[in-house]
């Protein structure tokens, strides 16, 4: 019997979407259950450490932090490499992404100041990181991050997507990345997801 499972986290992309992508390109039904923010001052005690996202299987202890849930759900359906090695290759690339994009001002309400802060994070943080991502997979003359279709490969079409919004001028610089992005979003259980999913700032 297929285990039942709930993502819990707010009603945006952030740390949750990617999670929500594997159970896409798994084909695996889930509930997602999405909270607003005037919902979680009384959800959060629900919550083991007090925070989102939170994945419940079954009637197991909830799975807390969105590094854990990818790798587990992303092993257990086969998109997590093939040794411990590619694994761990998986997780390099896609820990780099959400330290660098992290660094983005998302709560700065100031727009000249914000856009400041995500010019200089851009320029002195993301932006090499892709490059050096980049240049690596065309020399090695890669069609996903290790070779074959993984979860990181997830990881780079959604940071693509989210920065064609507001920062499309620093994709030019990085097209082996962005053909990842495109071949990944033209997967059948991703494709289907996207062509539905909500628009979210972030």
């Amino acid at each position: 019997m297929a285990p039942k499972y709930r993502l819990t986290y707010f009603d945006s992309w952030g740390r949750g979407e990617i999670t929500r992508l594997i159970f896409a390109e798994a084909k695996v039904e889930y509930e997602d259950d999405r909270v607003t923010y005037a919902e979680w001052p009384n959800r959060k005690a629900e919550m083991p450490f007090g925070q989102l996202p939170v994945l419940f299987i079954d009637d197991k202890s909830p799975l807390s932090q969105s590094g854990a849930m990818e790798r587990y759900l992303a092993t257990l359906h086969g998109i997590n490499g093939d040794n411990p090695l590619e694994a761990a290759y998986c997780e390099m690339i896609c820990s780099t992404l959400g330290d660098v994009f992290s660094g983005l001002p998302f709560m700065e309400k100031d727009p000249k100041v914000k856009a400041e802060k995500a010019k200089k994070q851009w320029e002195d943080k993301i932006l090499p990181a892709l490059k050096h991502i980049d240049t690596y997979i065309g020399e090695k003359k890669k069609e996903y991050i290790i070779g074959k279709f993984s979860y990181a490969d997830l990881y780079v079409m959604q940071m693509l997507l989210f920065s064609q919004k507001d920062y499309s001028e620093y994709l030019k610089d990085i097209p082996n990345l962005a053909a990842i992005r495109d071949r990944t979003a033209q997967r059948d259980g991703v494709k289907e997801y996207l062509a539905t999913r909500k628009d979210c700032a972030h």
